[in-house]
């Protein structure tokens, strides 16, 4: 039994820097999803806001157009 514990405590102190190099990747991988969350997201609303708003444009410029043949349309 003493023997099984002997190997024991040096798997365990061999497998320390396996673990704690797992826990510095791990805490790595967590920062960088959290800049690309940090860094997308906003980058992400801003072009859809724009996107929004080159649509808008497009629909009043349709709008006007229609409009503009309309009356042309009854003035003729």
């Amino acid at each position: 039994m003493e023997e099984d514990l002997k190997i024991t405590r040096i798997i365990s102190i061999q497998m320390a820097p396996q673990i704690r190099l797992l826990q510095n990747n791990d805490a790595e991988l967590e920062e960088k999803i959290q800049s690309s969350i940090t860094n997308t997201i906003p980058l992400w609303k801003n072009q859809i806001v724009l996107a929004l708003g080159m649509a808008n444009t497009k629909d009043k410029k349709r709008k006007s157009i229609l409009k503009t043949i309309t009356k042309e349309d009854i003035c003729i």
